[in-house]
């Protein structure tokens, strides 16, 4: 079995997503307690920074822009999301950034602002075309946030422009390297 050499690769997905009926979006008492838990009293980085950094501490970009993410359960999808069906899967040990589904095992899970279901990022890492978190498939971001050092699986438009003009290229080692002399 012969290995694939590095290269790039265009996707384009489309998601026919159907909402159930739901309130207006407003913040919540209950986000806003999680929000300040989070990045004001824990002082919380970007979780995909910091990932990316690890075993290094997170760089300073991580502590800029934080925003709160409804990570497991998007917030306009609640009405149609069985809590306890994510409470399986939080007790069994599924996904647990800051140790509140620990911490919280067997409590019901009854609002998709729940700490369990809060993850810190970046606004970069969240909302940014092509990596952030609302614009990726999730193999493709998990991949990328646990890629080695310096190695990005998703690019930015602007790193993708460059590799396109032949500005760049993508090393051996699976970084992204811009050209001396394009």
């Amino acid at each position: 079995m012969s290995d694939v050499l590095a290269h790039e690769q265009t996707e384009s997905d489309t998601e026919h997503v159907l909402y159930p009926e739901h309130d207006e979006r407003s913040v919540s008492p209950g986000f806003r307690k999680v929000r300040k838990l989070l990045i004001d009293e824990r002082n919380e980085p970007c979780w995909k920074c910091a990932q990316k950094a690890w075993p290094d501490p997170p760089p300073s970009s991580a502590y800029v822009s934080r925003e709160v993410h409804h990570f497991l359960v998007e917030w306009a999808a609640w009405k149609a999301v069985n809590g306890a069906k994510v409470q399986r899967l939080l007790d069994g040990g599924f996904f647990d950034p800051y140790g509140f589904a620990a911490q919280d095992k067997g409590k019901p899970f009854e609002s998709p602002d729940d700490r369990r279901n809060m993850l810190v990022l970046c606004a970069v890492h969240h909302r940014q075309e092509g990596i952030g978190i609302h614009h990726a498939t999730a193999p493709e971001w998990l991949s990328d946030a646990l890629a080695n050092e310096g190695v990005d699986i998703l690019l930015s438009k602007e790193e993708w422009a460059l590799l396109a003009a032949k500005q760049a290229v993508i090393g051996d080692d699976g970084k992204l390297q811009k050209e001396a002399n394009p």
